[in-house]
C-alpha cells in the first residue's frame, strides 16, 4: 500500500482513531487508591490554658527564642523542652536546681518569618499534669560566622506553659 496515496481522508481518519484510542485510555476508570492517612492532630501549647493530650500525640509552640545573636542563627538543630510534674494543688514536684524532665521528642521546627519558629514535638511523657520550667535550644549557624554561639534569651517557662497527658485510647499504637 502506497501510503502517500491515502490522501487526506486517510489521514485525517488516522489521526482520529489514534485521538480516539488516547482518549478511550484517558477516561478508563482506575482502580481506587488507598486512602492517606490523616496527620495527626496537632495541640498547641498556649498562654493561661492547659492543653490536653494523648501520650504520642503531637504539640506545637510558636515561639521567639530571642537570640542574642540573631544574625548569626541559621535555624534550629536542636529544640527540647524540660517539664516537670504539677499536682493537684498546682505545686510543681522540681525543687530549685533540681533538673528537670525531657517529655517530648522535637519532630519539627519551622522558622517564621517575625523571628519566630513553630515547633511540633512528640508527646512522650505519662499520663498527668505538667508544666514547662525551661528549654534546651541549639542554634543552626550561619556559615562562617565568626560570632559567639547564639543564646536564647526569652525562655517559654516565662509563659507557664501547661499539658494534661490523658491515658491514649485502647488499642492505639505506643510511641
Amino acid at each position: 500500500m502506497d501510503l502517500r496515496r491515502i490522501g487526506f481522508f486517510g489521514t485525517t481518519s488516522s489521526i482520529f482513531l489514534l485521538w480516539l484510542r488516547f482518549a478511550s485510555s484517558a477516561l478508563a476508570v482506575e482502580p481506587p487508591q488507598q486512602a492517606t492517612p490523616p496527620s495527626p492532630h496537632v495541640v498547641p501549647l498556649e498562654i493561661a490554658t492547659c492543653a490536653v493530650i494523648a501520650r504520642g500525640g503531637i504539640i506545637s509552640l510558636d515561639w521567639n527564642p530571642g537570640f542574642d545573636y540573631p544574625s548569626a542563627v541559621a535555624g534550629i538543630d536542636q529544640f527540647s523542652l524540660i517539664f516537670t510534674s504539677v499536682g493537684p494543688d498546682g505545686s510543681t514536684s522540681l525543687h530549685p536546681g533540681a533538673p528537670g524532665m525531657h517529655l517530648a521528642r522535637l519532630v519539627s521546627a519551622t522558622p517564621e518569618p517575625n523571628g519566630f519558629y513553630h515547633f511540633e514535638f512528640r508527646l512522650l511523657a505519662p499520663p498527668g499534669n505538667f508544666r514547662v520550667v525551661g528549654a534546651a535550644i541549639k542554634p543552626r549557624l550561619v556559615p562562617g560566622s565568626d560570632r559567639p554561639t547564639p543564646q536564647m534569651t526569652n525562655s517559654p517557662a516565662r509563659d507557664r506553659l501547661c499539658v494534661t497527658v490523658e491515658s491514649p485510647p485502647p488499642g492505639s499504637a505506643q510511641p
